[in-house]
């Protein structure tokens, strides 16, 4: 089956996004998700949202909470664990953008002990470049491209592409692809 090429689609609905920034080190995911349901054109108030995704500063928000409220919400999704850079890009040319979880920010040794869990949306991979809605980036990062977006080396980003859940379950390489373009 051959599918056609969305990609540029996504990047242009990504682009045009005004972006949910995190209010606190801990809601990352809640303003991920938000920015999800933006490019999805639903509309949820997001203390509603932080509410049904039960977003709180111990936990911050649970990939498994995410899912329910995508099953609630009938918003279909594809889940992948141990993914690659190449899967991503296989999904964002069909239509999607992916929910990844990953070690955003510290030193090696911080990375290692899975301590800087951070969710973004990956909307675009180049031969260099993973592109992302960041919800920690309030300004421009990147020039020429708008508020949140940021980019990441494939192989940096690759390297960092894992988590630690609050029970101890290690997210290798997951992600959550969901489609915000219907061919």
């Amino acid at each position: 089956m051959r599918f056609l090429d969305l990609s540029d689609k996504v990047k242009k609905m990504a682009l045009s996004l005004k972006p949910v920034i995190q209010k606190y080190d801990y809601d990352c995911g809640g303003a991920a998700v938000k920015d999800l349901l933006i490019l999805l054109g639903r509309n949820e108030l997001v203390v509603d949202l932080y509410n049904r995704l039960e977003v709180n500063s111990i936990d911050g928000t649970k990939s498994q909470n995410i899912k329910k409220f995508f099953d609630e919400e009938k918003i279909d999704y594809v889940e992948k664990i141990k993914g690659t850079v190449s899967d991503l890009q296989r999904f964002l040319n069909r239509g999607y953008v992916c929910l990844v979880s990953y070690q955003a920010w510290g030193t090696e040794e911080e990375m290692d002990s899975l301590v800087s869990g951070h969710y973004s949306i990956v909307f675009d991979v180049d031969e260099d470049y993973v592109w992302l809605i960041d919800p920690t980036i309030e300004g421009v990062e990147v020039p020429g491209f708008g508020k949140g977006i940021v980019r990441q080396a494939r192989g940096e980003f690759y390297k960092r592409w894992w988590d630690k859940g609050v029970a101890g379950e290690i997210y290798d390489h997951w992600f959550l692809a969901v489609n915000i373009v219907r061919p």
